[in-house]
């Protein structure tokens, strides 16, 4: 609540300070995005099988990412590529008739303790990896579109926040002219 609070903030400062209208809760179609996502990058680590020769001087999380992209099936990748080529049509479509700028958290959680390798839960939903907490960065970054963080505010226990701005693709001078809102 606290990440969704501070960005909520933020939005409507952003809205209100361009004259632009807020549309609340709009968004592309991100309900495979997840699944997409990581069928994807675990396609990237299938050609560092020679690491595993060497495990024990890794960490678990890469032994893991090309354990997951060795295993992948071509059916797998199949799917995740249509996957993706329907976000970037929904994506297309979220942006010629929807928004112009799309305005999200960057994490779902606020900073947290350095000795923690990784978020296995938030908010009552189990996160399976450790790439997990990062869903609402990395989801974003299947739709090719340009997108930054940007620094909006503080919780109420001092933890800095970042909001993500993504407009279309090639549209960066607009990102850039609503970061400087902000």
């Amino acid at each position: 609540p606290r990440v969704v609070e501070v960005c909520e903030a933020a939005a409507r400062m952003l809205a209100a300070a361009s004259g632009a209208d807020l549309v609340d809760g709009a968004c592309m179609d991100l309900s495979r995005a997840r699944e997409v996502f990581h069928v994807l990058r675990a396609e990237t680590f299938k050609d560092k099988a020679a690491i595993l020769r060497h495990a024990d001087k890794v960490k678990p999380e890469m032994v893991w990412q090309i354990e997951q992209g060795l295993e992948l099936s071509e059916a797998a990748l199949a799917q995740a590529r249509e996957g993706h080529r329907q976000l970037l049509l929904s994506t297309a479509d979220f942006f010629a008739n929807t928004a112009d700028i799309l305005c999200c958290p960057c994490t779902m959680v606020p900073p947290f303790e350095v000795k923690t390798r990784w978020l296995r839960e938030c908010e009552g939903w189990e996160l399976r990896s450790y790439i997990d907490w990062l869903m609402p960065t990395s989801v974003l970054s299947l739709t090719n579109c340009p997108s930054m963080s940007v620094p909006c505010r503080f919780t109420r226990d001092g933890l800095p926040l970042g909001l993500q701005l993504v407009a279309p693709p090639g549209r960066e001078s607009e990102l850039l002219c609503a970061a400087l809102v902000l």
